[in-house]
């Protein structure tokens, strides 16, 4: 019952964010931020229907991201590429052949990202979600220490760093007891 209950404060939450990002007031014609999000939040609900039957709205998801990666291709720290590399990961094989699309893709994804701002967590540890699943331990092993153990000193990267940490330790964790 709590799952069912946590699904149902995420979709809520997903929900709003699509909301505020599609409000009047949020629509710039410059700002990268609102289809960014929308976006991302149209993706996480899209999780909770699960991947198949979301693959629906991958036109919707790539017009936005692509409206927002012409308005400022580094926003979020080149949010777009890490998007779309977890995107990638996280979509069965079969989809990604239809779609034109393989992993290599997704990795050359995270290594813009990774380019950008080296010292963002998050993207070693999406980035590490796709060398498990191309079956390098190894490199997803490195990927996870890495993002334990990095810091910033740009303050907001170093917030969102102390966010994923413990997402780290606890994948690398899991990927040790392997």
């Amino acid at each position: 019952e709590r799952a069912q209950n946590d699904d149902v404060t995420r979709r809520r939450t997903f929900s709003r964010c699509v909301d505020a990002a599609t409000r009047p007031s949020a629509l710039t014609v410059d700002d990268a931020g609102p289809p960014y999000y929308e976006a991302l939040c149209r993706a996480k609900l899209g999780e909770l229907d699960g991947v198949v039957e979301s693959v629906w709205m991958l036109g919707k998801l790539r017009t936005l991201l692509s409206e927002s990666y012409t308005r400022d291709p580094d926003f979020a720290w080149r949010g777009a590429d890490r998007f779309w590399g977890t995107v990638i990961t996280r979509t069965p094989s079969v989809l990604l052949f239809m779609n034109g699309a393989s992993l290599d893709d997704g990795e050359r994804f995270f290594k813009l990202s990774l380019e950008h701002t080296p010292s963002l967590a998050t993207t070693s540890v999406l980035y590490a979600e796709l060398m498990e699943r191309r079956g390098d331990i190894e490199a997803a092993r490195a990927l996870l220490l890495r993002a334990s153990t990095l810091h910033s000193d740009d303050d907001e990267i170093e917030a969102w760093n102390r966010f994923e940490r413990p997402h780290a330790v606890h994948r690398l964790a899991r990927l040790e007891a392997r």
